[in-house]
Protein backbone atom coordinates (compact mmCIF):
# COMPACT_ATOMS: atom_id res chain seq x y z
CA UNK A 1 0.00 0.00 0.00
CA UNK A 2 1.24 3.39 -1.01
CA UNK A 3 1.89 5.56 2.12
CA UNK A 4 -0.32 8.61 2.79
CA UNK A 5 2.24 11.98 1.45
CA UNK A 6 0.53 13.99 3.74
CA UNK A 7 0.78 11.85 6.61
CA UNK A 8 3.32 8.60 5.89
CA UNK A 9 1.76 6.73 8.80
CA UNK A 10 -0.90 6.38 7.13
CA UNK A 11 -1.77 4.72 3.94
CA UNK A 12 -4.12 5.32 0.87
CA UNK A 13 -6.70 2.56 1.58
CA UNK A 14 -10.48 1.67 2.75
CA UNK A 15 -12.07 -1.02 4.10
CA UNK A 16 -15.55 -1.86 4.59
CA UNK A 17 -16.34 -3.41 7.98
CA UNK A 18 -19.54 -5.36 8.02
CA UNK A 19 -21.15 -6.29 11.45
CA UNK A 20 -20.83 -9.93 12.46
CA UNK A 21 -19.03 -10.71 8.87
CA UNK A 22 -16.16 -8.52 9.69
CA UNK A 23 -13.98 -6.76 6.85
CA UNK A 24 -15.40 -7.77 3.54
CA UNK A 25 -14.23 -5.62 1.16
CA UNK A 26 -10.34 -3.79 1.12
CA UNK A 27 -8.61 -1.65 -1.04
CA UNK A 28 -5.78 0.30 -1.25
CA UNK A 29 -3.55 2.23 -4.10
CA UNK A 30 -0.75 0.35 -4.68
CA UNK A 31 2.85 0.82 -4.17
CA UNK A 32 4.37 1.42 -8.20
CA UNK A 33 7.66 2.53 -7.95
CA UNK A 34 10.26 -0.06 -8.18
CA UNK A 35 12.60 0.65 -5.72
CA UNK A 36 10.56 1.16 -3.46
CA UNK A 37 8.23 -1.93 -4.01
CA UNK A 38 11.47 -3.67 -4.10
CA UNK A 39 12.67 -3.11 -0.86
CA UNK A 40 9.43 -3.69 0.86
CA UNK A 41 9.20 -6.82 -0.53
CA UNK A 42 12.90 -7.47 0.71
CA UNK A 43 11.75 -6.25 3.90
CA UNK A 44 7.91 -8.30 4.19
CA UNK A 45 7.25 -10.85 6.94
CA UNK A 46 5.59 -12.65 3.88
CA UNK A 47 8.74 -12.84 1.85
CA UNK A 48 10.69 -14.39 5.47
CA UNK A 49 7.24 -17.32 5.14
CA UNK A 50 7.74 -17.95 1.41
CA UNK A 51 11.96 -18.28 2.47
CA UNK A 52 11.11 -20.60 4.74
CA UNK A 53 8.54 -22.80 2.19
CA UNK A 54 11.41 -22.92 -0.14
CA UNK A 55 10.62 -19.98 -2.64
CA UNK A 56 12.09 -16.10 -2.74
CA UNK A 57 12.43 -12.79 -4.20
CA UNK A 58 12.37 -14.18 -7.50
CA UNK A 59 8.67 -15.45 -7.41
CA UNK A 60 7.96 -11.96 -7.76
CA UNK A 61 10.54 -11.03 -10.75
CA UNK A 62 7.98 -11.20 -13.20
CA UNK A 63 6.17 -8.59 -11.46
CA UNK A 64 8.71 -6.67 -10.08
CA UNK A 65 9.73 -6.54 -14.14
CA UNK A 66 6.58 -5.11 -14.92
CA UNK A 67 6.60 -1.99 -12.43
CA UNK A 68 10.00 -1.13 -13.82
CA UNK A 69 8.87 -0.83 -17.52
CA UNK A 70 5.39 0.32 -16.81
CA UNK A 71 4.68 1.58 -13.19
CA UNK A 72 1.93 3.45 -13.05
CA UNK A 73 -0.32 4.51 -10.25
CA UNK A 74 -2.67 2.03 -9.73
CA UNK A 75 -5.04 0.34 -6.95
CA UNK A 76 -6.97 -2.32 -6.59
CA UNK A 77 -9.36 -4.17 -4.11
CA UNK A 78 -10.57 -7.99 -3.28
CA UNK A 79 -13.55 -9.26 -1.36
CA UNK A 80 -13.91 -11.36 1.23
CA UNK A 81 -17.22 -13.73 -0.07
CA UNK A 82 -16.82 -15.47 3.46
CA UNK A 83 -17.51 -12.59 5.68
CA UNK A 84 -20.06 -11.31 3.50
CA UNK A 85 -21.84 -14.34 3.14
CA UNK A 86 -21.47 -15.12 6.99
CA UNK A 87 -23.16 -11.44 7.31
CA UNK A 88 -25.89 -12.20 5.10
CA UNK A 89 -26.87 -15.36 6.64
CA UNK A 90 -26.37 -14.18 10.22
CA UNK A 91 -23.55 -16.72 11.12
CA UNK A 92 -21.44 -16.21 14.38
CA UNK A 93 -18.86 -18.64 12.61
CA UNK A 94 -17.32 -18.39 9.42
CA UNK A 95 -16.88 -22.15 9.39
CA UNK A 96 -20.10 -22.45 8.44
CA UNK A 97 -19.79 -20.53 5.33
CA UNK A 98 -16.88 -21.58 4.09
CA UNK A 99 -16.70 -24.04 0.77
CA UNK A 100 -13.39 -24.58 0.99
CA UNK A 101 -11.28 -24.11 4.12
CA UNK A 102 -7.45 -22.85 4.57
CA UNK A 103 -5.21 -23.33 7.23
CA UNK A 104 -1.87 -21.58 8.24
CA UNK A 105 -0.05 -24.41 6.18
CA UNK A 106 -1.66 -23.25 2.57
CA UNK A 107 -1.08 -19.48 3.32
CA UNK A 108 2.36 -17.61 3.21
Amino acid sequence: MTPDPKNPKYVLSADLILPIGGEAVGAAQRVWKYEELKWRLENSRMLKRLVKKGGGLDDFSWYLERVKEKGVPHSGCGFGIARILKFIKGEEDIKKVVAFPSNQENII
